[in-house]
């Protein structure tokens, strides 16, 4: 009988975890993702920076695109406000670059 419960509550722990939304998942770790950068921002060397800014882009470009049709409005400007935030630690990072970039160079 213990066995039993041990195997029900592992399967009832399993489909909990895979009734997760996607959505929701996605808002998450876009969010951490930014927290962690901000953090740790001054840490980065210039390969970790390329790394950083890949998985920036894949959160920003790529994974938005399956889900900007489901996001609300607040969570569309949320995305937006994780992109200038991302925007304003580049800036910071290489202020010369930045400006170079804005000129079209």
């Amino acid at each position: 009988m213990k066995k039993f419960l041990v195997i029900l509550n592992v399967c009832f722990i399993l489909f909990l975890y895979s009734c997760t939304d996607p959505k929701k998942d996605y808002m998450d770790r876009f969010s951490e993702f930014i927290n962690e950068v901000e953090l740790a921002q001054s840490q980065y060397d210039d390969d970790e920076w390329v790394i950083t800014e890949a998985d920036f882009n894949e959160l920003s470009r790529i994974e938005f695109i399956d889900f900007k049709n489901e996001l609300t409005e607040t969570e569309l400007k949320q995305i937006q406000s994780y992109r200038e935030r991302f925007e304003t630690i580049q800036i910071k990072r290489d202020p010369a670059g930045s400006l170079l970039k804005v000129l079209g160079f």
